[in-house]
């Protein structure tokens, strides 16, 4: 079993003409190009006109809404990543941030070095390509995604892309020096690289994240840097920090080659990972310094695009610390390019829409009618996702009906404490498995006090409900499906 630890003073040099040796041409000439970037760690609230001028002006040239980053099987969030490049369901775990440029030198636990490319072949099998970012556990996350529950597969958007002949890159990290807490998924790859005043040593905690975002499923972008050389090390207390220029000088260098760029900001997540050892007051001060500093890069990163050819989106995978306290999951989502209309989404999308809309925009494979539906992934694995295309509003359409929200409480199956749930709109239907049937209307009953399952007014709708949610169970391989012909005259019990 490999310690893995970057090897000091390592450094990765990409030539603006050339990556890792290869030409990188892009696609074809005038075609869009996409770039893709990642600020994460930030609410609706904390885009300001002091902090964040350039994500507000992106929002007025395009599409503003709210992004749905739940994630069932990570506290924290993190695989929300995943689910980004998977456009639906796909299962990961703590491991998901261990990418490498292939090029990386790694510790074994006996002191040697190893490069990340060879542990990429001893485990899958495969070269990585020279100059290309693998991720070290796409197998693991490919055995987690045959759960019954994940609808979809790892690296489902980068294989559409690569597929379709398009070049894929990704520059930038979030890693960090701070002490892991038990909610904070990472790695510990070794002592810091370098010192820092008033620290004598640190864990690095490895947050490649994105990588997720951009592979393909083989768990590879074909070209990027996610190494050290973006970050430097600083004597404040978020002891590493993004060096923005190295960030913008490799994009400016990369993106005329390549037809979609992810690129992760870093910042701000440094400081929500941190959240935990600051002051309140000093918290604040540091998230919306971080803030403006990532908005100030995508002010560079916005002159290497021309909004009238080419889609931007900015993204924020994962809610703050606070914002998961609170309960609320709903994260800033812009898209700005051709033919897309200036408007404000009432309707709170999902993460899980990213990639579906992303290809659709891109007039990939085979969309469904009106560019709705997620066809065009569907047909790269025969795999039928969870996502949905928001091309047609984004481009002065419909707005998007909201999604039913499907729920599985499965809290003592010894003694049938089942529950299976959908909330469609206002209202909420539960079943238990044994015949015991809810339904409440959420508008004037939020706390679920009055079951109205027996209302005659009800029946059309409960009817609709248990449909949905049996078919849901069916289609998931769930057991526990609402019956034909339920018990009427039995409920649930306390929910």
């Amino acid at each position: 079993m490999l310690l893995l630890a970057i090897a000091a003073g390592l450094a990765l040099t990409v030539p603006s003409e050339r990556v890792g040796g290869q030409d990188v041409s892009g696609g074809e000439a005038g075609a869009p190009r996409v770039l893709l970037v990642i600020i994460d760690r930030i609410g609706l609230d904390d885009i300001t006109e002091s902090d964040a001028p350039n994500i507000l002006r992106l929002a007025g040239d395009g599409c503003v809404g709210l992004m749905n980053a739940r994630v069932k099987y990570d506290a924290y969030g993190l695989g929300s990543y995943l689910v980004i490049g998977a456009g639906g369901r796909a299962l990961g775990g703590s491991n998901v941030g261990l990418a490498f440029n292939s090029s990386e030198r790694l510790e074994t636990a006996q002191g040697d070095y190893i490069e990340a490319e060879d542990v990429y072949r001893s485990r899958t099998g495969q070269d990585a390509p020279g100059g290309s970012v693998v991720n070290l556990f796409i197998e693991e996350m490919k055995k987690k995604s045959e759960h019954y529950l994940a609808t979809s597969l790892p690296g489902l958007m980068g294989q559409a892309l690569k597929e379709s002949g398009r070049r894929v890159g990704l520059l930038g990290n979030a890693d960090s020096l701070s002490p892991s807490d038990p909610d904070e998924a990472g790695y510990r790859v070794g002592a810091a690289a370098a010192p820092i005043p008033g620290i004598l040593s640190l864990d690095t905690i490895l947050h490649r994240e994105a990588s997720c975002v951009a592979m393909d499923a083989d768990g590879v972008v074909g070209t990027g840097d996610v190494s050290g050389d973006l970050y430097r090390y600083s004597a404040d207390g978020t002891g590493l920090t993004t060096d923005f220029e190295a960030l913008t000088g490799k994009a400016a260098a990369m993106f005329p080659s390549l037809d979609i760029l992810v690129v992760d900001m870093g910042q701000t997540s440094r400081v929500d990972q941190q959240a935990y050892f600051y002051a309140d007051d000093t918290l604040d001060d540091c998230r919306a310094y971080s803030l403006r500093e990532c908005d100030r890069a995508l002010g560079t990163l916005l002159d290497l695009v021309d909004l009238s050819r080419d889609l931007v989106i900015v993204c924020t995978p994962t809610p703050t610390r606070e914002m998961l306290s609170e309960g609320d999951l709903l994260t800033p989502l812009v898209i700005a390019g051709p033919g897309i209309t200036a408007a404000h989404c009432a309707v709170p999308v999902s993460h899980l829409d990213v990639a579906p809309t992303l290809i659709g925009l891109l007039g990939l494979s085979c969309a469904g009618p009106g560019g709705t539906g997620s066809k065009e992934l569907a047909d790269v694995f025969g795999v039928a996702s969870d996502g949905r295309s928001l091309r047609t509003y984004l481009q002065g359409g419909a707005e998007p009906v909201a999604k039913p929200i499907f729920i599985q409480y499965s809290g003592n199956s010894g003694v049938g404490d089942l529950r299976r749930a959908i909330v469609d709109g206002k209202l909420k239907y539960v079943h238990d498995g044994e015949g015991g049937e809810e339904l409440f209307d959420l508008e004037i009953d939020p706390t679920e006090m009055t079951n109205i399952v027996g209302d005659p007014a009800q029946a059309g709708s409960l009817n609709r409900l248990r449909g949905r949610c049996a078919e849901w169970a069916r289609s998931h391989g769930d057991s526990v499906v609402p019956p034909e012909k339920p018990d009427a005259g039995k409920d649930c019990g306390t929910t």
